[in-house]
């Protein structure tokens, strides 16, 4: 597998430096953006293996973001991660209704997150079952 390409898009100057500085740790490319409309076109023609979004953005939120990449092809099946501040149920509901593959409540554990990008990059996307003989 070629070098893993992680998108995260967070608002947050600040926040993006320190998590795509624990992802590169990793070994992984990070390519960042500003905003859910951003991070939508970052994801054009070279698809990312995993997006990682902040829930709450000015302009395009996560949400909307996470709902125009499964409107994609190329990033239909992409695991995509929300992070949000807010940890209430209703806020994991929209998450997961928008399409989200995860949903993570800030502030976020680094190696929580590693451990579950490994699950997301490195699983069998699918599991051929024994057929009765």
């Amino acid at each position: 597998m070629a070098t893993p390409r992680i998108l995260v898009a967070d608002n947050s100057e600040v926040h993006s430096r320190i998590l795509s500085g624990v992802l590169r740790r990793e070994a992984w490319e990070v390519v960042t953006a500003q905003d859910g409309r951003e991070a939508v076109e970052k994801a054009s023609g070279q698809a990312p293996e995993v997006v990682i979004l902040r829930g709450r953005m000015p302009g395009m939120s996560g949400m909307e973001a996470c709902r125009a990449l499964r409107r994609r092809e190329e990033t239909r099946r992409t695991p995509i991660l929300i992070f949000t501040a807010e940890g209430d149920v209703e806020g994991l509901q929209a998450a997961l209704a928008s399409g989200c593959s995860d949903y993570f409540v800030a502030p976020l554990d680094f190696g929580e997150l590693v451990a579950r990008i490994r699950a997301y990059l490195y699983r069998p996307c699918a599991v051929a079952l024994p057929t009765a003989g």
